[in-house]
């Protein structure tokens, strides 16, 4: 009995340090700092540091008066090869992230001069590295300027000289105090932008960042054959904005920007309804565009004093009416109506007066149909004997 409880407590033990090895806490070494020129300054910490396998840690340097960094350099335990890694240093600093494997950090000092540059950033960015920055004097300082998500670079100067929105500026050269560099900032906002298979949007960007104050223009083109609707800012009706040239390009502007927005245009197909006419007579309207699909369109034809309707042609084909209204129906396309006249007493359309013309007209007279009168038969008879011109 006590054999079998010695072989569970071991089994036990085993499972135990099986789980503690996988599940158990993060691996660890140690970086063993060696200072070799103890008179240039000290690092803290100092001597066999612990750290731990993904987990920063950081080793800050303090050069003494007079002294400036001379090197930095890291050597894998038992490596027997250092790699400098000098231009990690920001700031005095050196964060080592490689706590997998024991390392020793070789550290030197060099007499020299070091300098400071001032790194400051506005609301809404950052500019890395950044406060009090020591270079060693005759050497190089690069910075990074770098907005937070939802503004731009406005500016930035250094020792107050405007750069412009510039992402980077590298001090040369470094060999005085006073140095400084500065960023601001600018708040951005969103247009999002619904794009048309009908019209040309510009800018043609689906979300367009503006800065803040911002005023931009879109211009929309409509395709051939269709024309703006609506324009809406935020599900918002603006077309009352909207300013149209002559050829139907509209631009709309946005007041100074303050929040994100949305943007779309609304277009109807439009067909155009060509409408002619002969003299001695007209159509109206003379032409006119119609929206797609609408129910009618009706042209009202006017014939000049003395004449009639000769013919009428719809889309280049004969076509009967009664009345004096022509009416499209549905309108899914262009179309085309032209009307000719002719002098009402021509009965037979011949283009003149004659004896059938006199008979048409002497017949409505006796059935007393008001569209002749004696005094046209009598002008028939003068034009068809020449006592007309009598």
């Amino acid at each position: 009995m006590k054999s079998k409880k010695f072989c569970l407590n071991k089994l036990l033990f085993i499972l135990a340090v099986g789980i503690m090895t996988l599940c158990g806490a993060s691996a660890s070494a140690a970086v063993e700092v060696i200072l070799e020129t103890p008179e240039g300054g000290r690092v803290e910490p100092s001597g066999k540091v612990e750290v731990t396998d993904g987990v920063i840690k950081e080793f800050k340097l303090y050069p003494n008066q007079g002294y400036v960094l001379n090197d930095l350099q890291l050597e894998a335990a038992n490596a027997g090869a250092k790699t400098s890694v000098k231009n990690y240093v920001i700031n005095n600093t050196y964060n080592f992230g490689g706590g997998a494997a024991d390392h020793k950090l070789y550290v030197s000092f060099k007499q020299g001069i070091q300098y400071h540059i001032n790194a400051e950033a506005g609301p809404g960015g950052t500019v890395t590295p950044s406060g009090d920055v020591a270079v060693d004097e005759g050497q190089a300082q690069a910075f990074a300027v770098t907005p937070d998500e939802g503004y731009d670079i406005a500016d930035v100067t250094a020792d107050d000289v405007s750069l412009g929105a510039v992402s980077a500026y590298t001090f040369e050269n470094v060999a005085a105090e006073g140095h400084k560099i500065r960023a601001s900032f600018v708040r951005q906002y969103a247009i999002n932008v619904t794009p048309s298979e009908n019209a040309d949007i510009s800018p043609d960007d689906a979300v367009l960042n503006v800065n803040e104050g911002a005023t931009p223009v879109f211009t929309i083109t409509p395709k051939p054959g269709y024309e703006i609707s609506d324009v809406t800012v935020d599900e918002n009706s603006v077309k009352d904005k909207v300013q149209t040239d002559d050829k139907g390009v509209a631009t709309y502007t946005f007041e100074a920007v303050s929040a994100d927005h949305t943007f779309a245009v609304t277009l109807v197909q439009k067909h155009r309804i060509t409408a002619t006419a002969d003299k001695h007579g007209k159509i109206e309207p003379a032409n006119d565009i119609v929206t797609h699909g609408a129910d009618s369109k009706a042209f009202k034809i006017i014939p000049d004093q003395g004449y009639a309707v000769a013919s009428v042609t719809v889309d280049k084909a004969p076509c009967e009416i009664k009345g004096a209204t022509y009416t499209f129906k549905n309108v899914t396309a262009d179309h085309s109506i032209h009307v000719a006249f002719k002098d009402r007493r021509d009965a037979d359309g011949d283009g003149k007066l004659g004896i059938n013309d006199l008979y048409h007209a002497a017949k409505a007279v006796i059935t007393g149909d008001d569209s002749m009168t004696l005094k046209d038969v009598l002008d028939i008879f003068k034009i068809m004997t020449g006592l007309a011109n009598q």
